[in-house]
């Protein structure tokens, strides 16, 4: 359902567009589509905006001579139609993401990296303050948080710690607050011989827990570095 910015009339077409997307198992409600993109508006008036911008979509969306449109309306709720053709990133990556973590044995690694591959980046980052995506983005990053995480387990197991180091980076840029992903990333680099990159990481891990949250890394996290500092195996 791709479109290039410049397609859409106004910025709020697009926008409608996505709130649809995230509805596609159910019609959303007028008031739904209220709250979230005319906030400010009287009823009245957000109706007007509403059914400006749906005719829009509809010049953008719908192939000349459709008999039905992309954009359906019924009982005062608005619904998009995929057709055949069209599909959603989202959802191919949930499922590629569901099979590589449900895999196990010699096809896992192919199925997670199949996953990683269908990423596409931070979801909807044009809505990245509207309260209405949180939800929708949150769980697509956990979902890719998580398949980073089964990727440096397994090449932990397989012993390639620069590949479990590489994957860790990921994650702690995907989530500098996760201090999972820097023990992780701490562990790769001890296990490759590269101690001062796992003390310096421990440093890392610190500075930004400190700067963002005011608190000290938890327990696990400066026992490892402890292990590090000794020389003990992790």
């Amino acid at each position: 359902m791709g479109r290039d910015e410049d397609a859409w009339g106004r910025p709020v077409d697009a926008r409608l567009v996505r709130f649809l997307l995230l509805q596609l198992d159910r019609p959303a409600s007028e008031d739904e589509l209220f709250e979230a993109l005319w906030p400010n508006l009287s009823v009245a008036s957000a109706r007007r905006s509403l059914q400006v911008a749906a005719s829009r979509v509809r010049g953008v969306l719908d192939p000349p001579g459709a008999r039905r449109s992309t954009l359906g309306r019924a009982g005062g709720s608005y619904r998009l139609a995929l057709g055949p053709g069209d599909s959603v990133d989202a959802d191919q990556f949930r499922a590629a993401a569901a099979a590589g973590l449900d895999a196990r044995g010699e096809g896992r690694r192919r199925l997670l990296e199949r996953a990683r591959s269908l990423w596409g980046g931070e979801p909807l980052p044009e809505e990245r303050y509207s309260d209405w995506a949180t939800a929708y983005r949150e769980a697509l990053i956990d979902r890719y948080t998580a398949v980073l995480t089964a990727s440096v387990d397994l090449d932990q197991r397989e012993g390639n710690h620069v590949g479990a180091a590489e994957t860790a980076r990921e994650l702690v840029r995907l989530d500098p607050l996760n201090e999972a992903a820097h023990r992780a990333l701490m562990t790769a680099y001890a296990r490759a011989g590269r101690t001062g990159h796992a003390l310096r990481q421990y440093l890392e891990c610190r500075r930004i827990l400190i700067e963002t949250l005011g608190t000290e890394p938890a327990q696990a996290t400066s026992r490892l570095q402890a292990r590090i500092l000794a020389g003990e195996a992790v």
